[in-house]
């Protein structure tokens, strides 16, 4: 209900009439008892709708700051972490590039001695050829003497002497590949140099067509182990070569991903970085605001209660006052005419609105067989010193084809062995790539997943905080209307308090003119407390506004980033997509030409591998052999002699 108050004089021919002024004062007083209860109700449902807002401002703000002080030593944390696992990755680097520059100057110096074991060994090759190519061109006088191209018979004694040195020496140095009786090493008599420092006393030697063309066989012979040694000790160095060089690569491929993942934290880092910065300007912002709000709440609640003290003063001196002038007389006409203005009543049930509006809140056999028949046969008994001699050359013949198939085996095993190896690595390489990329895209996807979930977080807080600051604009709004009644209604009362006073003191009742001008400075001070209150709220809003405006910016800004972020991961996902598309396709053909040459190299090693158990024995039993056939040729040509040796042989 509005009063209006109008004020009226009365003419000067009613002044003597003190019962119709006392009347009038007794209405005046009942209508501003009215005014100031109904003003104080009015003021109780504004406060207590303040206090439920401020109320749920202060505990979403402590809750906030609860969850954004967590958040900020978490990602102070994560900060950390990354900035120790950067550290360890770039310890691990520095040990892996060590590594890999190891390996590489291994790989560089066993090429270095691979080719210098290919000069030695071509020396060799080319000296034992230019031997082997002069005793074939050299000629056998009568006497047993071997000429050469040479010009006096004093260079030719000289250069006879420096090749049977020269041949000597290298049945010396290779007497393992040759059996003890073996008639070159008798004749050249190697049996009896002891070490390499007994060549210096010369060697006559009658040579015979036999004796020149058993030598040039057995040098030739050496010529070609030599050869088969240098491939298996050539392949030996270039799978060190290999192996290290793969290792090499291996390593950096290693430190090429760690680099990656210095990268990925890189990223992390500043991504955390920002996150905190944010975090850290908000919790300052809601520190700053609820600070303010508690400040607010704090005065505004010293307000109440002072206004509540002048609305008791108020009524009471009204009390007083109603005493002292006793019962109003009955009169036609009012000293102080009060006008009610009824207007239509309007619903202002402002708790009840603001309570709604904020419910309305919206995360290898056979040639041992033969070789035992031979010997266990019974034409045994028939044998002589020239078909012993046969077997015992035949069987030199069979140990020498089984040792260079045993070189032949070892070669291909690791040629096969290094070719698997560097097919493994590459493997392995390709495996490691392809687990970078993976690696990538899930890195690319969780981050996709925290840039949507941040996306859609800052858009909820967005519609909060519109939500909060229309709640508060259009509480503000009710409340200001309805102060601005009563400031109306006060002024008016104001004004006729004035008035009243006079009279007062012209009727001289009592203390009455003393308490209308107590009642009058009692309405006056609540009227400026509650003027106060509302430039304090109205302060409080713009200061609310202000906050929101700044937070909105920080989300805003906030949004773009992980927009961009956003933009950019899907650019890369699409990238790394295609990347992953091309080494799969790739990865596949390499592994199709790689498992025929696998097939093929595996069916090599199983052929020599099944004959290796076999061919290791057959060799093993012919050295055995070989030793004890010589003997026949000291027996006498009696055959039962020769075949009880052999009958005794094969028993065993």
């Amino acid at each position: 209900m509005m009063v209006k108050i109008m004020l009226a004089f009365v003419p000067a021919v009613f002044c003597n009439q003190v019962t119709v002024m006392s009347g009038r004062l007794e209405h005046l007083l009942k209508d501003v008892r009215i005014s100031i209860e109904k003003d104080a109700q009015d003021a109780e449902v504004v406060g207590a709708s303040y206090r439920t807002l401020f109320q749920k401002l202060s505990q979403g703000l402590h809750s906030e700051l609860k969850e954004l002080g967590a958040q900020a030593e978490a990602l102070r944390q994560q900060e950390q972490a990354e900035h120790n696992k950067t550290t360890a990755i770039h310890a691990e680097m520095k040990k892996l590039t060590g590594s890999a520059q190891g390996s590489k100057q291994l790989a560089k110096n066993y090429e270095g001695n691979a080719d210098n074991v290919k000069q030695k060994f071509q020396m060799v090759e080319m000296s034992l050829k230019a031997l082997v190519s002069m005793l074939q061109n050299a000629v056998i006088t009568p006497d047993g003497t071997l000429l050469t191209q040479a010009g006096s018979s004093k260079e030719t004694a000289s250069s006879q002497t420096e090749i049977v040195q020269a041949v000597r020496r290298v049945l010396w140095v290779h007497r393992s590949l040759l059996q003890k009786d073996d008639s070159v090493l008798k004749a050249f008599k190697v049996h009896e140099v002891e070490n390499a420092n007994s060549f210096a006393a010369p060697l006559k030697i009658k040579m015979s067509g036999q004796l020149l063309a058993s030598t040039i066989g057995t040098l030739t012979e050496i010529q070609e182990h030599i050869s088969q040694k240098k491939a298996v000790a050539l392949a030996e160095f270039s799978s060190r070569v290999q192996r290290y060089q793969s290792a090499a690569v291996a390593t950096e491929s290693d430190v090429v991903q760690r680099d990656g993942q210095v990268a990925d934290s890189d990223w992390r880092v500043q991504e955390l970085k920002f996150a905190l910065h944010f975090t850290d300007t908000v919790i300052a912002k809601d520190q700053e605001f609820l600070q303010r709000l508690d400040a607010y709440v704090n005065r505004t609640d010293m307000m109440e209660e002072q206004q509540k003290k002048l609305q008791e003063f108020a009524l009471g001196t009204i009390e007083k006052l109603d005493q002292q002038l006793g019962g109003s007389a009955q009169v036609p006409a009012s000293f102080v005419q009060m006008k009610e203005v009824k207007k239509t009543k309007k619903h202002h049930s402002l708790t009840g609105e603001i309570e709604d509006a904020l419910r309305t809140k919206k995360d290898t056999h056979t040639i041992l067989m033969r070789i035992k028949g031979m010997l266990d046969s019974d034409a045994a008994a028939s044998l002589t010193t020239d078909n012993v001699k046969n077997v015992m050359g035949a069987l030199q013949q069979v140990l020498k084809k089984l040792t260079k198939q045993q070189d032949s085996a070892s070669l291909a095993q690791r040629q096969c062995e290094s070719q698997n190896l560097n097919s493994a690595e590459e493997q392995r390489s390709e495996d490691r790539e392809l687990d970078l990329m993976r690696g990538a895209m899930a890195n690319t996807v969780a981050a996709m997943s925290v840039a949507k979930t941040h996306l859609n977080g800052i858009h909820d807080k967005q519609e909060a905080l519109a939500q909060v600051e229309g709640q508060f604009t259009h509480l503000d709004s009710s409340a200001g209307k309805t102060i601005g009644d009563q400031v109306k209604n006060r002024n008016m009362i104001l004004m006729a308090l004035q008035k009243a006073l006079i009279v007062a003191q012209k009727l001289n009742i009592g203390q009455s003119a003393g308490q209308f001008k107590d009642l009058e400075v009692a309405v006056a001070n609540l009227d400026r407390s509650v003027k106060e209150q509302r430039h304090e709220a109205v302060q409080l809003l713009q200061d609310f506004q202000d906050y929101t405006k700044t937070y909105q910016e920080l989300l805003t800004d906030r949004q773009e980033h992980y927009t961009h972020a956003l933009s950019d991961l899907q650019l890369h996902m699409a990238e790394i997509q295609e990347d992953v598309q091309a080494h799969t396709v790739s990865t596949e053909h390499d592994h199709d030409a790689e498992g025929e040459r696998a097939k093929y190299c595996s069916l090599v090693l199983m052929f020599f591998q099944s004959e290796a158990k076999r061919r290791a024995d057959a060799i093993q039993t012919i050295k055995g052999v070989l030793p004890q056939v010589p003997e026949i040729l000291t027996l006498t040509e009696d055959s039962q002699q020769a075949t009880a040796f052999l009958q005794v042989r094969s028993s065993r």
